[in-house]
């Protein structure tokens, strides 16, 4: 399963990684010890990458812990709302109703005040009448002045009538006074005890709104933790899929020069098994010349033979072959391929020291170079252009991942061997591409089109070149892609 990429491109006629950089054995500028360590690094990287995702998991269950056991609070505090709602609409109507009261009392103590006011009239007019007429020396008079018993009676019943009538309204006035009083008092009580009761109900309701606001506001804090952790999930799986195309790559580089060494070795033996039985050949041949030359001899001379010009041929080939720097034996000296001697473009390529050089991967203005940028690092170029401009891929090599990122948005990921040296180029925010994971692609060819996908404000390329394998974010690794553009 790891090879599958390759097996599949080599099933395809498509020329693997050591087309890329490779022309035989004696071409890999790379060990197999260089490949493995390489693999290896990759493998530290996705243990590291696995712990960072164990890790943010645990973090996204313990917030999910969070957000149930929140809930529950906020589930009960909007029961107590409620409950207090409920509360505070019941006082209100109970306000309601003692104001209907203190309406209805207050009409009550208008009659009773008019009352008491006809009254005070009536015992002013009283308490003056007896002021003037001797209180109640005058009625000693009107009982005196009766001209007969029967009348004597009356009158006694008439003042008794008086007496009394006054001692009721008195009694009235004060019974009245004393209800109004009252009745105030009462009335200003229960008022007071249900605004009481309705501004606690009313703090209680404003602390439970406090509560909820805040759990709320919490709420929305760990919703927005949680997502950050799953983006930080879907990041840290992103980086897992991206290094296991590369383990892919690494492996089956490490594939091929095992079997390049395999070839090698087995031209090795061929060329040594070819070289011992030409050096048995001429041994055998040397060893039957002094009897071909007596045979010679003995010739009639009636009897020429035209063998004699090839029974002399392996003569001359013994003699060029011990000849160490005859002219005439220079032609038949083995060429530089024989010897392993590189070509003159290999002579070309190791002048570089490691060095390359990449195609500009699109036209257009870098917009942002590579360096320092918002308090960050920006870990490529920018280069920015209309929509729909044609991307092309930097130099040859082999597509691991072709995939749409959340934060690259559609991209393309190649890995390079040049000179011995492995280079890695990303190509982000494509509008859309047009090669898959394991195809191989050759320098300037259109890999896709300039877009604004994932996390972009405008259709540009941002273009990465990473001097060995791609690295996550801070995204270690990475060369300021200028410098080996061309």
């Amino acid at each position: 399963m790891k090879s599958a990429i390759y097996r599949a491109a080599l099933a395809l006629g498509l020329t693997v990684t050591t087309a890329l950089a490779y022309s035989g054995a004696s071409a890999f500028a790379d060990t197999g010890s260089d490949i493995q360590n390489r693999i290896d690094s990759v493998h530290k990287k996705q243990d590291l990458n696995q712990g960072k995702l164990n890790k943010a998991e645990q973090k996204l269950q313990e917030n999910g812990k969070k957000q149930s056991d929140l809930q529950a609070q906020l589930d009960e505090v909007n029961k107590k709302i409620q409950s207090m709602s409920r509360q505070i609409s019941d006082k209100h109507a109970e306000v309601t109703s003692i104001q209907n009261q203190i309406e209805q009392l207050k009409k009550e103590i208008k009659k009773i005040q008019k009352r008491i006011n006809k009254r005070k009239g009536l015992l002013k007019d009283r308490a003056k009448s007896i002021y003037i007429d001797g209180g109640s020396g005058s009625y000693v008079q009107v009982l005196l002045g009766s001209e007969s018993f029967g009348d004597f009676v009356d009158r006694a019943l008439a003042i008794g009538s008086i007496t009394k009538q006054d001692k009721k309204i008195i009694n009235d006035q004060i019974a009245d006074q004393n209800k109004v009083k009252k009745n105030k008092e009462t009335v200003d009580q229960q008022l007071k005890q249900v605004q009481s009761a309705l501004a606690d109900l009313k703090s209680l309701k404003s602390s439970l709104d406090n509560q909820k606001a805040k759990k709320e506001q919490l709420s929305k804090q760990l919703k927005a933790q949680a997502n950050d952790i799953n983006d930080n999930i879907m990041s840290k799986k992103e980086e897992a899929d991206n290094l296991a195309a590369q383990e892919k790559v690494l492996k089956g580089q490490l594939s091929d020069w095992n079997d390049a060494q395999a070839k090698k070795k087995a031209d090795e033996e061929a060329a040594k098994e070819k070289a011992q039985a030409k050096a048995e050949a001429e041994k055998s041949q040397q060893h039957d010349k002094p009897e071909v030359e007596a045979k010679s001899s003995n010739q009639s001379d009636n009897q020429p033979e035209t063998k004699d010009s090839h029974d002399h041929k392996p003569n001359t080939a013994v003699k060029s072959a011990s000849t160490s720097n005859g002219s005439s034996d220079s032609s038949t000296q083995s060429s530089p391929a024989d010897t392993g001697s590189p070509s003159s473009g290999e002579k070309d390529s190791s002048s570089h020291s490691g060095s390359a050089t990449f195609a500009w991967p699109a036209a257009g203005t870098i917009s942002s170079p590579y360096g320092p940028r918002d308090g960050g690092f920006h870990p490529g170029i920018d280069i920015a252009n209309s929509a729909g401009t044609p991307i092309h891929a930097a130099a040859d090599g082999i597509v691991f991942r072709a995939y749409k990122s959340s934060s690259y948005g559609n991209v393309v990921m190649i890995s390079h061997h040049i000179n011995g040296q492995l280079y890695t180029t990303v190509y982000a925010h494509m509008e859309g591409y047009n090669v898959s994971a394991g195809q191989h692609v050759s320098q300037g060819q259109t890999i896709g089109h300039m877009g604004s996908t994932g996390n972009s404000t405008g259709p540009h390329l941002h273009f990465e070149l990473y001097k060995g394998p791609w690295n996550p974010p801070p995204h270690p690794g990475t060369v300021n892609p200028v410098d080996y553009l061309n």
